[in-house]
This record gives structure tokens, sequence and C-alpha cells, in this order.
């Protein structure tokens, strides 16, 4: 799990960290931002931080506390991440899934990004937007979830992933209301 001498998931953590600048920085001007982070732990999705203002020094010891699993429940993680935007009763909700393995533990992936998709147009609400950062792996095997909206990226490495990251992290935060 080394990527360049340096574990995937250190350079995850930094990677997670900087972006927290860029939140904070638009979190100053827009109190109604609200962030959630969400972890897999091995068999399950466990909630570090539960969806509310944005709370850059709770974020970031958060994030430096994350642990190595060893499952990839990435049905299970969307379920719930879309779960707990509806609470926030926001139109515009998007989730970003970074992973550097397939969904290999629970329902497909899929399956319930379609349903969540229809459930969503059922109920009038706007389309939960989806961004998977693959790292350091094949992106094919989110083909399926492309088919259906979602957005998918690629980073090879620490410095990639931080771009990557920073990318979406724009995408989402200019996304009209």
């Amino acid at each position: 799990n080394n990527l360049e001498g340096i574990r995937k998931i250190d350079s995850a953590k930094k990677a997670m960290i900087e972006i927290l600048g860029r939140y904070n920085e638009f979190a100053a001007t827009n109190e109604n931002i609200q962030v959630g982070l969400f972890h897999f732990q091995n068999d399950d999705v466990h909630c570090s931080v539960q969806m509310g203002r944005f709370d850059y020094s709770l974020m970031k010891s958060k994030i430096e506390g994350l642990k190595l699993g060893s499952g990839t429940p990435i049905g299970i993680s969307l379920a719930y991440a879309e779960r707990e935007l509806d609470k926030t009763g926001y139109a515009n909700k998007s989730i970003v899934l970074l992973t550097d393995g397939e969904s290999n533990i629970g329902k497909n992936p899929d399956e319930i990004f379609k349903r969540i998709i229809e459930t969503n147009e059922k109920g009038g609400d706007s389309k939960t937007k989806l961004h998977i950062v693959a790292f350091n792996m094949r992106t094919e095997v989110f083909d399926s979830l492309k088919a259906k909206g979602a957005e998918i990226y690629q980073a090879s490495n620490g410095d990639e992933l931080s771009k990557r990251l920073k990318e979406n992290v724009e995408l989402i935060l200019e996304a009209p209301d």
C-alpha cells in the first residue's frame, strides 16, 4: 500500500487536509455550507463528522485519525451519504468518493446510485452529483456509474490526488444551489 515510498493512506490524508483550506475560505463567506466525513472501516461505513456546519479543526483532526481498513463498501457508502445529504434539505448535493479499491462488500454501487437517481426524480429533488476519485487504480471499474452521470477522476500518486481533489472542491463550491 505504498506509492513512491509513502503509504497511500498518508498521501490521501495529506491531500484531503490541503483542500480543507479551500472549504474554510468558502465557509467564511457562506455560512450555510454543510460538510460531512464518512469512511470505510472493514465491511461498513462510519461517520467521522456528521453533516453540519464546516469546522476546519474538527475535519482536520478526524482526517488525521483515519486508519487503514480492509473492505471497500462503496454501495453502502453511497446510500449512507445520500441519506445524510437528504437530511440537510439542500437542493445542491454532492458526494465525493475517494477510493483505492473496487467495491467488494455490500450492495452493488451501480444499483444504489440508480436508486438514488430514481428517488431524486420521483421526489422532485435535484440529482445528487457523484464525483469518484480513483486513487492508484483503474477507472474502468466505474464505467457503469459514469454512464449514469458520475464524474470519474484518476490519480496515480499523491500529487495527482491533491490536484483531483482540488478540482472537485472547485466544482462543488461553485455549483449553483
